[in-house]
């Protein structure tokens, strides 16, 4: 079996395991909401929103050309991950190669131009307050032009398949058995509270909050939670990290010097 067969595989097996985790999440949330353990409801709910944005990392590789081998495969996949994420993958192309060329600029980086000023404030917990009571993340997440899945920038055809793709979620919503349609108004709560409040905090601290670091090592890393004192345990802290932040890698300015690279490949560099 080629190296190209068994790395489609791979990343095969890891997009079917999110998208499992996913539903699996949803569920346990729908039901623990419907037996009125709210705590683990809310709990599930955040849970979900880390496999939105699981999705979103496997996405970014798409536009990458790196989660597959081929243009062809990365393009496709790269479109059906857009449906679930109610976006335009070409819009999201568009936004973070500027991202990458210009990165910083107020006016050319796409992704922060979307960003209000206070983007730029030291991540406290008071900004994260501000940031969930008044709604930011869902202010940014409207004005975004890459969040229009009928964007121009795509196909006759591509736009074809969303009309479908769209039409069978309002009549799954609406008319399908009553668990399956519950779960899907779950999904879209998910979608667009926690979700969307995640990627929103995990960007700020993944931009605006380097900037505030005085080790400068810190600076060209991701964000990656370290457990302390009883719970220092490395196969714990991983686990904790999978669920909490899918993009842990500490890899963030090594993937700006070296965007076309897979990450694991970046993480043997590092480690070797």
């Amino acid at each position: 079996m080629s190296n190209t067969t068994v790395k489609n595989q791979e990343q095969g097996v890891a997009l079917f395991l999110q998208c499992c985790f996913l539903f699996s999440f949803l569920f346990l949330g729908l039901y623990f909401f419907k037996t009125q353990f709210y705590l683990a409801s809310i709990f599930c709910a955040f849970l979900s929103g880390t496999r939105f944005r699981a999705l979103g990392n496997l996405m970014h590789e798409c536009a990458h050309g790196t989660l597959f081998e081929t243009k062809r495969q990365n393009n496709f996949a790269g479109f059906m991950l857009s449906l679930a994420l109610w976006c335009s993958f070409k819009e999201y192309k568009k936004s973070h190669f500027s991202h990458h060329l210009h990165l910083g600029s107020p006016e050319k980086d796409l992704d922060f131009c979307r960003m209000p000023l206070h983007w730029w404030n030291r991540l406290t917990a008071f900004e994260i307050l501000k940031v969930v009571f008044k709604l930011r993340f869902l202010r940014v997440f409207f004005k975004n032009s890459e969040w229009n899945p009928f964007s121009k920038l795509e196909s006759g055809y591509e736009t074809l398949v969303r009309v479908i793709f769209v039409s069978g979620l309002f009549f799954v919503c609406l008319f399908a058995p009553k668990t399956l349609s519950e779960i899907f108004w779950f999904g879209i709560f998910c979608f667009l509270v926690p979700y969307q409040m995640h990627k929103y905090i995990c960007d700020l601290w993944d931009h605006g909050e380097a900037i505030f670091l005085s080790d400068q090592r810190l600076r060209s890393s991701n964000h990656k939670i370290k457990l302390t004192g009883m719970l220092k345990n490395k196969v714990l802290s991983n686990l904790f990290n999978e669920l909490l932040l899918p993009r842990n890698d500490g890899l963030h300015l090594m993937h700006h010097q070296y965007p076309m690279r897979h990450i694991p490949t970046l993480i043997e560099d590092k480690d070797g």
